[in-house]
């Protein structure tokens, strides 16, 4: 089954004390037996790329089928961006 795991990314600007802010996220799209294991093939991708200045991290997730019917709520050309933004982990 197909999975869209969205992520939350938080950016340290503290340069003695951590001081993190949250910034950005991503949707990466997974293949998964369930939604548990899409969402931990997820952490486990992240978790590469990891830092003390930089923490990506699985936010929510949603079944293929749920996240477009998601993007219906939004006009084409940001549903266009949006499927064009989407990482494929499959």
């Amino acid at each position: 089954m197909k999975y869209v795991v969205r992520t939350q990314c938080l950016e340290n600007y503290g340069s003695e004390e951590d001081f993190f802010k949250y910034k950005f996220g991503s949707e990466y799209l997974v293949e998964a037996n369930r939604d548990a294991t899409a969402l931990a093939k997820v952490a486990l991708e992240t978790a590469k790329t990891n830092s003390q200045y930089m923490v990506e991290y699985p936010l929510m997730v949603f079944t293929y089928e749920e996240w477009l019917m998601e993007l219906n709520e939004y006009d084409e050309e940001y549903r266009t961006f949006k499927v064009e933004q989407l990482m494929d982990l499959t």
